[in-house]
């Protein structure tokens, strides 16, 4: 919550406090929830190797205790670091492995999510058309479900696609 308000120094003491409690408890799942809040947060800050190592810690764990839900957030956090970082072959990976998870589970809000993760790195790796098939996924899945912000977003991306391949008028 202080996160989203933009109070991002009491998320980071809520965060440390949340991962010694979850430490001193021996409580794994909660260590990894904690962890890859810690990388949201930094995430949001700018602070990539930060983010990078919370959410590579949170993904150790959560593969260890064999959490998909968890390591499907944690995959697409590392997903949003090597994209923020120019590193557009790793996080297609990275997205690509979270949506195979979130698929496996039934995430459709996930895979609307991821789906359009991954048109926005290919829109970085030059491919226009693929980035088109994503967002068009991305966008059945946040219709299917309902979600308006995710239906904007992917909206929004389509026409700045548009824009970038000289037809704006399309979308």
């Amino acid at each position: 919550v202080c996160a989203y308000l933009g109070d991002g120094e009491a998320a980071q003491a809520y965060g440390e406090r949340g991962l010694e409690l979850a430490r001193a408890a021996r409580d794994a799942y909660a260590e990894a929830v904690s962890s890859n809040i810690l990388g949201q947060i930094a995430y949001d800050r700018g602070d990539y190797p930060a983010a990078r190592a919370a959410s590579e810690l949170s993904l150790a764990i959560e593969q260890r205790i064999g959490n998909r839900w968890s390591m499907s957030f944690s995959l697409t956090n590392l997903g949003k670091v090597a994209y923020a970082q120019g590193d557009y072959e790793a996080a297609q990976r990275l997205f690509s492995q979270s949506l195979d998870l979130r698929l496996a589970i039934g995430d459709i809000r996930g895979a609307a999510i991821c789906h359009h993760r991954l048109g926005d790195t290919a829109v970085g790796l030059g491919d226009q058309e693929g980035a088109r098939a994503h967002y068009g996924r991305s966008l059945g899945l946040f219709r299917g479900i309902g979600n308006r912000w995710g239906q904007a977003a992917v909206q929004i991306a389509l026409g700045q696609l548009a824009i970038a391949q000289g037809r704006p008028a399309e979308e």
